[in-house]
């Protein structure tokens, strides 16, 4: 595999040094990269918000990746310059679209965005899983299956069908449809809460043609992978 990693900065040269330990790596560019990261791979002097350079050289390097270290491109809309463009759009680019950049790259935006937002993770009770608030300085504590879960405090319990829930899964297809650990709690705690927005959270590689679904599966509306986001109904 042959990627290039776009920026010249310490994280830069971090990730430059771990993803040169891959076996899976035939080649490392660094764009514009530094000092630090020509021990790792090959600079090429290109800046990272030069675009068109930028694809001209995945193309005619036969690149299969490119990872976007600094916020900068990514908030000028690098990840969609590469998808929009038929020479480059099957490249896998490891950042956010111009759209989800917006939220590291505008503090204001992400404080409004932010704003009044309830974060709740799962907990297990019997056959069922419940959601709770979890608040600032708060610890997770290992449970069912060694997952971390918040504490069961009443007044933290929250049952609402106005918002968004994080679905996991082994696998996913393209109409919404995914498996799990097969007990179900995701699909009992959805049929009681059917107004949720349900957005599957996955790797490409979990993203597969078809799954066999029962009338108990109750499929998702998104699937958002690195690549890609699905909407499924």
């Amino acid at each position: 595999m042959k990627i290039l990693l776009l920026g010249g900065g310490g994280r830069e040269h971090a990730l430059a040094w771990k993803i040169a330990q891959s076996e899976k790596v035939e080649k490392l560019f660094i764009a514009p990269g530094n000092a630090g990261t020509s021990n790792c791979g090959e600079n090429v002097a290109i800046g990272v918000n030069e675009f068109d350079k930028l694809k001209d050289f995945a193309v005619e390097n036969g690149v299969d990746m490119v990872v976007v270290g600094p916020e900068d491109p990514l908030v000028k809309g690098v990840y969609d310059d590469f998808k929009n463009d038929e020479r480059t759009k099957n490249i896998p680019v490891i950042g956010p679209s111009k759209a989800g950049a917006v939220l590291e790259g505008s503090k204001d935006f992400a404080k409004q965005f932010m704003k009044d937002k309830i974060i709740s993770f799962p907990r297990v009770k019997g056959d069922e899983m419940e959601f709770y608030r979890v608040l600032k300085g708060e610890s997770l504590k290992k449970g069912y299956m060694g997952i971390e879960e918040p504490c069961p405090v009443k007044e933290n319990l929250i049952d609402t069908d106005n918002g968004i829930i994080i679905v996991p899964g082994v696998a996913f297809d393209i109409n919404g449809n995914r498996t799990g650990y097969g007990k179900g709690y995701y699909d009992r705690y959805l049929r009681k809460h059917s107004h949720l927005i349900k957005i599957g959270a996955a790797f490409s590689l979990q993203v597969v043609d078809s799954i066999d679904a029962d009338e108990f599966d109750i499929p998702l509306d998104y699937i958002v992978t690195e690549n890609n986001i699905y909407r499924c109904r």
